[in-house]
């Protein structure tokens, strides 16, 4: 896990990981709060969700603060790509049936309004795009919808695309000619949205939104 100021890194027998990660994030979209416990060694890690970060930490952990959305989203990415991998070796058993079954009570958690007094008002549901997804082709924007597609994938700005109009031109546009990031408020909700430059292409993502990155040039053509 990386965040702002903290890098730290957590070692156990895979699925049992895994399966304490969703342990983790069901009682993180009840409370706001959770722990995680290592099965192959003393210890735990600490999880308060503080706004649009979570404050990690724990037994032998530096502490800090990571993004709340991406980590969440690459923690469910992460536990999908090793039930498709215990699916690609013919392992169809308890373990791989318990871990798709608990990650969707983890989305569905999450995806309920208010799962803490500032979280995301959804997530992408299992098998549709899904955070840190690339894309390459042409993009296409939506102005009556405000919303980026590009090779079926699509990221969502959420609100009247009236409101993101002047803040698209004004603050978005010249932030990505110049080659930097910007992070803008949601116009009619809680919430930001990040652009952040990375070499030839522009990540979008944000509060509540699918996490693309998208061809530079692409995304300056459309606004």
């Amino acid at each position: 896990m990386r965040g702002e100021d903290v890098e730290l890194r957590l070692e156990d027998t895979l699925v049992p990981l895994a399966q304490s990660v969703l342990d983790a994030l069901l009682v993180l979209a009840r409370t706001g709060r959770a722990t995680m416990q290592n099965t192959t060694e003393y210890g735990y890690l600490r999880l308060d969700v503080e706004g649009a970060w979570i404050r990690v930490g724990g037994d032998g952990h530096p502490a800090g603060r990571v993004e709340r959305d991406p980590l969440i989203h690459g923690l469910l990415r992460a536990v999908g790509r090793l039930a498709d991998l215990l699916a690609a070796l013919g392992l169809h058993g308890f373990d791989r049936d318990a871990l798709v079954e608990d990650r969707r009570e983890v989305v569905k958690a999450l995806a309920a309004p208010g799962w803490t007094e500032e979280g995301p008002a959804s997530l992408p549901p299992p098998g549709e795009p899904a955070p840190r997804e690339d894309a390459e082709g042409p993009v296409l924007f939506d102005a009556t919808a405000p919303a980026w597609t590009c090779d079926g994938l699509t990221v969502r700005l959420p609100g009247p695309a009236a409101a993101w109009a002047p803040l698209l031109a004004e603050r978005v546009r010249p932030a990505l000619e110049a080659g930097r990031s910007v992070v803008v408020p949601f116009p009619h909700a809680y919430g930001y949205a990040r652009f952040d430059v990375e070499g030839p292409s522009v990540r979008v993502s944000g509060d509540g939104m699918a996490d693309l990155r998208l061809p530079l040039e692409g995304v300056l053509r459309s606004l």
